[in-house]
């Protein structure tokens, strides 16, 4: 599930700058304002997740994350006007917050205490070295494709990446003293 996220999360880092200009028909002096609101909302988004921790399974939170990562990137690559892009960057950065607040209790439940270290080396390495050639393959294929598409193409990869993992993930951690888990989790 990560390989596939990491696949479509790179097109962003790439292309950023470049869709902000050609889309949004702005400076590219107004892509930092756009990233840091994006950087709170994912701290906001790690909150409510905190905050949904207590309710859901680390498995609906992390898979949920990714799916609407991807749909709100797929909205984003929509946009044409820099405030509404301004404010839908900040809703998908969102569930951001929620990917590590599903993803580690889950990492930590499943591995060997002696062993968490080389697998959380492991899973960094592989998913950044994902995420460059998401970027390489993204900043070739804006030689032949309009930004905004890849970034629709790079969110439907998010959502199927979210889509997988439901299926694919086995059932979720849930912290000590919330009740077990359903069938239906």
């Amino acid at each position: 599930m990560a390989l596939i996220a990491m696949l479509g999360a790179g097109a962003i880092e790439a292309l950023g700058v470049i869709f902000v200009s050609q889309r949004l028909h702005v400076s590219s002096s107004l892509y930092g304002p756009l990233v840091a609101t994006g950087g709170v909302g994912i701290l906001v988004g790690a909150v409510l997740a905190g905050l949904l921790a207590t309710r859901m399974t680390s498995k609906t939170i992390l898979t949920g994350s990714v799916f609407l990562l991807g749909l709100g990137l797929v909205i984003y690559g929509f946009q044409t006007w820099y405030v509404a892009a301004f404010l839908v960057y900040f809703l998908l950065s969102t569930p951001n917050g929620g990917v590590e607040v599903g993803f580690a209790p889950m990492m930590l439940n499943a591995t060997p205490r002696a062993m968490i270290g080389r697998v959380q080396a492991v899973m960094e390495t592989v998913m950044f070295g994902t995420s460059l050639v998401s970027i390489a393959l993204a900043g070739a294929a804006s030689q032949f494709i309009p930004v905004w598409l890849i970034f629709v193409i790079s969110g439907v990869l998010m959502a199927l990446a979210g889509l997988f993992g439901w299926f694919a993930l086995p059932g979720g951690f849930r912290p000590k003293g919330i009740e077990t888990q359903t069938a239906s989790d």
